[in-house]
């Protein structure tokens, strides 16, 4: 019976530590957690409210519904997640940010910068972000709610962001771009972005069979978990031309049963390259029932790079891309690569100068 106690025991630990893992993951990506959402107002209005000299002052409602003032551009600017971290470079503004996390990885440029905490709220020291005195603190609306509430204790400027779609990235861009004296970069970054979407919509609209195919994304393996409605990923798999087999979910990122799966019998299993270890396609293959799968049969079970499917971040679109060349193999090779928006304005330059 002793034995027999210590065994339950140590189940329960180990639960608890990969349940830990598991939410630890999910805010690493800084983009999930939708099942465990906090209260957040939703915008019927446009939320930028601009005097007649917009460089110079107005307000921007925030995704915690904040009147944030806009007044001189921040120049030294602290961003508490990975998304946010890109989006700041994709505006050129690499010389103002002076933090990030430890988890701001992307581009390379990141690691060079102060790190001032890690992926949970718990991590992030209020102390080192006062001492390195910026002007602007990005921080994500669902996860970093009490450290905001610090900062407009103590009159630190900040900004309140996390888009859960393509549309409220770019409505995302022009605040960090009002607020930076950026918009310039801001409008080019989104016309990119959106020729981009709507190039790769149509080819994956023009390619994709019909019906469509099933598609199961696996956001986490145990407990099982995939990408709902109202998720980016799944207006990424939308824009695919895939069918989600949990697009009718009313949470963005809902558990789902091993049976689930099986009675949707997926087309194509799609994962990221990671939680927390590398991804094993084989780890896949032989779960239980699985192998009867369409996707395993015909070996249609494809990694995608982590860090872009799991971020709406300026890379979301490289994600899509992705998908789409796993999709529709064939008809994929005629689809060009798409461009890298991270390359500085100077390094064109130098790039158009190293031309014949």
């Amino acid at each position: 019976m002793k034995q027999s106690l210590i065994s339950n025991r140590l189940s329960c630990l180990f639960e608890r530590t990969r349940l830990v893992l598991l939410m630890t993951w999910l805010v690493l990506a800084s983009g999930l957690l939708g099942c465990q959402k906090t209260s957040k107002p939703e915008h019927d209005e446009p939320a930028v409210d601009l005097s007649a000299n917009e460089k110079s002052v107005g307000t921007i409602t925030d995704r915690l519904d904040r009147d944030v003032l806009v007044t001189q551009p921040a120049k030294r600017i602290i961003s508490l997640s990975p998304a946010t971290t890109e989006l700041l470079f994709a505006l050129n503004l690499k010389d103002s940010i002076i933090g990030v996390t430890t988890n701001c990885n992307f581009p390379p440029a990141a690691l060079e910068i102060s790190q001032i905490g890690g992926g949970t709220l718990e991590s992030i020291s209020l102390e080192e972000i006062v001492s390195a005195k910026p002007d602007l603190v990005v921080c994500h609306w669902e996860y970093h709610q009490p450290l905001l509430e610090s900062l407009d204790r103590l009159g630190i400027r900040s900004l309140a962001i996390g888009a859960r779609n393509l549309d409220e990235l770019f409505e995302e861009a022009k605040w960090v771009g009002l607020m930076t004296d950026r918009v310039v970069d801001a409008d080019s970054l989104i016309t990119k972005m959106s020729a981009r979407r709507d190039k790769l919509s149509k080819f994956a609209t023009e390619a994709k069979t019909e019906p469509p195919l099933k598609v199961f994304y696996e956001v986490w393996d145990d407990p099982l978990m995939t990408a709902g409605s109202g998720s980016f990923i799944d207006e990424v798999l939308s824009l695919a031309g895939l069918e989600n087999i949990a697009g009718e979910t009313e949470i963005r990122y809902p558990r789902l049963s091993s049976e689930t799966v099986l009675r949707a019998d997926p087309d194509l299993i799609l994962a990221p390259t990671s939680h927390f270890e590398n991804i094993d396609i084989a780890e896949i293959r032989s779960r239980p029932g699985w192998q009867n799968l369409s996707a395993v049969k015909k070996e249609r079970i494809y990694l995608i790079s982590g860090d872009e499917i799991s971020r709406c971040g300026p890379r979301v679109l490289d994600a899509l891309e992705e998908i789409v060349r796993v999709a529709y193999p064939e008809a994929s090779a005629s689809l060009p690569q798409g461009s890298n928006i991270f390359v500085q304005d100077a390094d064109r330059s130098d790039q158009q100068k190293a031309q014949p």
